[in-house]
């Protein structure tokens, strides 16, 4: 029973633990690359925070009431929040503004393929494909180094107006609409309560399993007996 209980315990340790170290491994690195000092260090956290989010799949494939799906979801949104709410908390504190004329807008369209794992074990997952807009804008301002700008989904100006950007006087983050900036907290927050959860998801989806498993035991000790 012991053993049991520790097997138990290990796994809800693993549960929990993998998208704590996932969102701690991105918070590093987005810091690293918002405050200076970052390059391959802040990018290769990055990455490898991405890698312990594929790593989840691995971890009860047999998906106990869809948890993994859910977990896999709600931490993959917190990870691109967490990293979000920290480039905008940076350059809400050391951004300046200019106003610049918009020479020319040139839209581009992206389109990338995902993955999503089914619910049920006994079914495979599906592929879809998004396609996201980008809209870059040729800038010339009044100050700054700030020579173009891009949006995502929609243009921040027409050719021939005058915009208000904020950029980072050190050039480590890109410039953003003046009107777009906020200091990140809302990201943040939300990245939190997602991160919270990928891991009651986890966890909850281990408690199922092992007492599903016991009960399953019971039941045949009883029809032995």
């Amino acid at each position: 029973m012991r053993r049991w209980h520790e097997g138990v315990l290990a796994e809800l340790v693993v549960a929990a633990g993998v998208p704590l170290l996932a969102m701690g491994l991105m918070a590093w690195g987005a810091y690293l690359d918002a405050y200076g000092s970052g390059g391959a260090a802040g990018f290769g956290l990055q990455i490898l925070a991405m890698l312990v989010w594929l790593s989840s799949l691995a971890l009860h494939p047999e998906d106990a009431m869809g948890a993994n799906f859910v977990a896999l979801l709600a931490l993959m949104f917190a990870l691109g929040l967490a990293k979000v709410g920290i480039d905008d908390a940076a350059l809400h504190e050391r951004g300046l503004r200019t106003v610049c004329t918009v020479l020319d807008v040139v839209e581009r369209e992206e389109t990338t393929s995902h993955y999503t794992p089914s619910s049920d074990p006994d079914m495979p997952g599906s592929w879809s494909t998004t396609t996201t807009y980008y809209y870059d804008h040729g800038l010339r301002c009044d100050s700054g180094p700030v020579e173009d700008l891009t949006t995502e989904g929609s243009a921040a100006a027409k050719k021939g107006e005058r915009l208000e950007i904020a950029y980072d006087p050190h050039g480590w983050l890109a410039p953003v609409p003046a009107d777009a900036l906020t200091d990140g907290t809302a990201a943040k927050r939300t990245a939190a309560a997602l991160l919270a959860v990928a891991v009651v998801a986890r966890t909850g989806g281990v408690i199922w399993l092992q007492s599903s498993s016991w009960r399953y035991r019971r039941r045949s000790r009883s029809g032995r007996w």
